[in-house]
């Protein structure tokens, strides 16, 4: 990177915002709570949104067959 080793730890630990990690051997962003909480919500949300997606996938010929007779229904009224 062109930069002495000492400057790039010190710019690494910098606003405590990175730790380095002695049996991984890699610096490792350190996150507040508050942040990581928001992290679990939208996590939370996003698993969410993928299991409707996948149990709409898994029963889609049925969702597609009781949508056809509901549009059916609806044209076929007098």
């Amino acid at each position: 990177m062109g930069i002495p080793y000492n400057a790039f730890t010190k710019e690494m630990r910098q606003n405590g915002e990175f730790h380095y990690n002695k049996s991984s051997k890699r610096y490792e962003k350190l996150i507040s709570l508050e942040e990581y909480e928001k992290y679990l919500k939208l996590q939370s949300s996003a698993n969410h949104d993928s299991n409707e997606a996948l149990e709409i996938e898994t029963h889609l010929e049925e969702v597609e067959i009781t949508i056809g007779h509901k549009r059916e229904r609806a044209y076929t009224r007098p």
